[in-house]
């Protein structure tokens, strides 16, 4: 393997580097790049086709930052297990500690909520409307004056008149029955209606067809209703 050594110059003409053997140096050649006569006389710069050995001054310098970079990081990492740290301590410090004045909020709360809340007693004695609701009976069913009226263009006579439900409750299958009467106060007969359903405090407006054409004036001989 061959020790010569080399020198690195340029063209005073193109510039171009131009590589000799230090030997060469001082001599006048052809520049390889222009084709100018050129002298070499470049700053002498050794140049061995072997390997160029490595600083034994590289080693330390990069175990050096190394160690300055673990350090700076070791640092970090401490830093922020530290901080960790601090935020769980108040986390459970916080959570552990009683809280008295929520305990005795609660129990009034409780207290009050129990007071306000009335029992199934108190219920009924303020509802009187239920105790006090009047049994059904037919005296409730109540007729005010009864009139003969005759039909316009016809020959018929109805007696007419009011029937009220004075009770809370609706009366089903009620029927009047009327006594008919003459002018001397003759019983001449009866008539009747009947309706279905009466609603509670609601009035009915009877019409009961009068067939004799002596009556003058009738009155309430019976109100049944159906059970």
């Amino acid at each position: 393997m061959s020790d010569a050594k080399y020198l690195k110059g340029s063209c005073q003409h193109c510039d171009n580097h131009i590589e000799f053997p230090a030997e060469a140096a001082g001599s006048v050649v052809d520049c390889p790049h222009c084709g100018n006569h050129v002298r070499l006389v470049a700053p002498a710069t050794p140049i061995t086709k072997s390997d160029t050995p490595v600083s034994p001054d590289l080693a330390p310098r990069k175990s050096s930052r190394l160690i300055a970079l673990s350090g700076i990081l070791g640092a970090l990492i401490f830093l922020v297990v530290l901080v960790i740290g601090w935020f769980m301590w108040k986390h459970r410090q916080t959570t552990t500690t009683p809280v008295a004045p929520a305990v005795v909020a609660t129990g009034s709360n409780e207290a009050s909520s129990t007071a306000t809340v009335p029992g199934p007693e108190t219920n009924a004695i303020s509802n009187p409307t239920v105790i006090n609701k009047k049994a059904k009976s037919i005296s409730d069913l109540t007729v005010g004056e009864i009139k003969l009226e005759k039909t316009k263009g016809s020959s018929l006579v109805y007696a007419t008149g009011t029937l009220k439900n004075d009770s809370d409750y609706q009366r089903f299958g009620v029927r009047l029955e009327l006594d008919i009467l003459n002018a001397n106060g003759k019983n001449l007969g009866t008539a009747q209606d009947y309706i279905t359903v009466i609603e509670p405090r609601h009035d009915w407006q009877f019409r009961a067809l009068v067939v004799d054409s002596k009556a003058t004036s009738a009155k309430v001989h019976s109100i049944k209703e159906e059970e």
